[in-house]
């Protein structure tokens, strides 16, 4: 007997980060290549009071793609604030 789960499988990623700017666009294509079809994604970035741009790079990614969340901290908490709040 087979059974059907007629629910969307989804899969989140939570990225604290702090001045990854470069890094970003290239790790967000990575993902996003590599969904398996038929699955739904939603990357959060969690900007933990980034000086290089990382806020402008997220919201450019995330102009261009719904599933790309920002959230952004006006000074560093750390890693374990930032995801934190990715998890919320």
């Amino acid at each position: 007997m087979e059974i059907k789960n007629d629910r969307q499988k989804k899969i989140s990623f939570v990225i604290p980060a702090l001045n990854e700017a470069e890094s970003l666009p290239e790790l967000i294509g990575g993902i996003r290549s590599n969904i398996p079809e038929g699955m739904t994604y939603e990357v959060i970035v969690d900007n933990d009071g980034s000086t290089d741009g990382t806020e402008q790079v997220v919201r450019g990614i995330a102009d261009a793609d719904p599933s790309v969340h920002l959230i952004s901290f006006r000074r560093n908490f750390g890693k374990a604030a930032a995801l934190e709040a990715g998890f919320r």
